[in-house]
């Protein structure tokens, strides 16, 4: 959730992937998880951010 939040607000890819120690590909998967799991609690919303 922190992760998707982090994202909203602007920091790339490649500021999360810094932040966590992570590569950019494995940040992607952990947000398209965030945002399955946010859209399964809150329901369906438009991807157009």
């Amino acid at each position: 959730r922190s992760l998707l939040l982090l994202h909203t607000e602007g920091y790339s890819y490649r500021d999360l992937a810094v932040a966590l120690g992570l590569n950019e590909a494995s940040v992607g998967t952990l947000l398209a998880r965030a945002r399955r799991a946010f859209r399964r609690c809150y329901g369906e919303t438009s991807d157009a951010s």
